[in-house]
């Protein structure tokens, strides 16, 4: 009886959906390396901790990474293309990034790295698909 009680709860109880985020990543000029990609769910993690992330070997002139089973929320997405594989974002003498790098919405800032208003993006029970350019 106790069963039939719980398959009758989970049958009349909603699913909750979960959908996918595709991340199309164009512009890769350079061969080699891998395409390494952080995915974010709220503003004060922002390039800071990620709540997923993706290492891909890099292939020309594009490739593709898809984050799956992604409740509703609001998320963006950050990614540089590791030309040496040391597993960190190399910066020149300046201190600004000297690989390759693109964010959700193509967010970029003249001083500094882009903003989590200008990267998010919202996700909803439906599958979802961006482009990020690498520059």
């Amino acid at each position: 009886m106790k069963i039939q009680f719980i398959l009758l709860a989970l049958l009349i109880t909603p699913l909750s959906h979960a959908a996918t985020l595709t991340v199309d990543v164009v512009g890769i000029q350079k061969a080699g390396g891998q395409i390494r990609v952080g995915l974010y769910q709220n503003q004060n993690d922002f390039l800071k901790r990620y709540v997923q992330a993706k290492n891909i070997v890099t292939t020309l002139p594009t490739t593709t990474v898809t984050f799956k089973d992604l409740p509703r929320g609001e998320y963006a997405v950050s990614l540089y293309q590791d030309l040496n594989d040391n597993q960190k974002l190399d910066m020149n003498f300046y201190g600004t990034p000297s690989e390759p790098l693109g964010t959700s919405r193509d967010a970029t800032s003249q001083f500094g790295p882009p903003k989590w208003k200008d990267a998010v993006i919202q996700m909803s029970n439906e599958d979802h698909k961006i482009v990020v350019t690498l520059k």
